[in-house]
C-alpha cells in the first residue's frame, strides 16, 4: 500500500517537479547574472582607478622622485587589480556557458524523475514525509474479501479524492519478495558475472532488494540460491 500511495503521489506532484527545476534554474541563472553584473562594475571601477593613477604619476615633475616613486607603486597596484578582475569575470563567462548546460540538463532531468529522486538513498525520510503531508488531507483503508483487496481512499488537499486498489498478499507471500525482474537479471548475468558485478549492474539499474537496500555481493548470492 505504501508503494501505490507514493506512486499516486509522484504522479500528482509530477507537473510540480518540473516547475520547481525550472524555476530553480532561474535562480541559477539570476544568480550568475548579479554576480557578473558585480565583476562588470567592479572592472569599470578598477579601469578608472589605474587610469586616474597613471594620469597622476604622467603629471608629476620627473624632478620630483619622491613623489613619483609613491605613485608608481600605486599605479601598479592599481593595474594589477585590473587585470584581477578581468581574470575572475572571464573565469565565470567560462564557467557559466558550461555549468548553466550541465545544471539545466541535471534539473530537467530531476523535474521528469521525481520517482528517481524519491528512491535515491539520500533521500531524507523526513522531507519525504513533509512532501505527504503537505498534499495529503487523509487516507481511509476498506478490505474485500473477494477479490482480496485493499481498497485505499486519499483525500488530497483542495477536496480531490482518489480511490486506489491494492492486491491483498495470499498466504505465505509477503511484500518483501525480490522483484520478478531483478530476479531475471540476476538469473542471467549469473552465467557469466560474480556476484560483485551483478550487484553493481542491479544498483545502477536502480533496482532494490526486496526489503528496499542496495545490491551487495552476499545479497546476490542469498538470492541467487534461493
Amino acid at each position: 500500500m505504501d508503494r501505490a500511495v507514493e506512486a499516486a503521489v509522484l504522479e500528482a506532484i509530477q507537473p510540480a517537479g518540473i516547475t520547481a527545476a525550472l524555476e530553480a534554474l532561474e535562480q541559477v541563472v539570476t544568480a550568475h547574472d548579479t554576480t557578473r553584473q558585480a565583476l562588470t562594475l567592479a572592472l569599470e571601477k578598477a579601469r578608472y582607478e589605474a587610469q586616474r593613477a597613471g594620469r597622476h604619476y604622467d603629471l608629476v615633475d620627473p624632478e620630483q622622485r619622491l613623489v613619483a616613486g609613491e605613485l608608481e607603486p600605486r599605479w601598479n597596484a592599481a593595474l594589477a587589480r585590473v587585470t584581477e578582475v578581468e581574470a575572475r569575470l572571464a573565469t565565470l563567462q567560462s564557467q557559466q556557458s558550461t555549468r548553466s548546460e550541465e545544471q539545466r540538463q541535471s534539473l530537467r532531468t530531476l523535474g521528469r524523475d521525481l520517482s528517481g529522486v524519491w528512491q535515491h538513498p539520500s533521500a531524507p525520510a523526513a522531507l519525504k514525509k513533509r512532501m505527504l503531508r503537505t498534499v495529503l488531507h487523509a487516507m481511509m483503508l476498506n478490505t474485500t474479501p473477494e477479490p482480496p483487496e485493499h481498497i485505499v481512499h486519499v483525500h488530497w488537499h483542495g477536496g480531490v479524492h482518489t480511490e486506489l486498489r491494492v492486491a491483498r498478499h495470499t498466504a505465505g507471500k509477503h511484500g518483501r519478495a525480490t522483484s520478478t525482474a531483478s530476479m531475471a537479471v540476476i538469473r542471467e548475468l549469473s552465467k557469466v558475472c560474480r556476484d560483485l558485478t551483478i550487484a553493481a549492474t542491479l544498483n545502477r539499474l536502480g533496482s532494490r532488494t526486496g526489503t528496499g537496500k542496495t545490491w551487495r555481493a552476499h545479497r546476490v548470492a542469498s538470492v541467487r540460491d534461493q
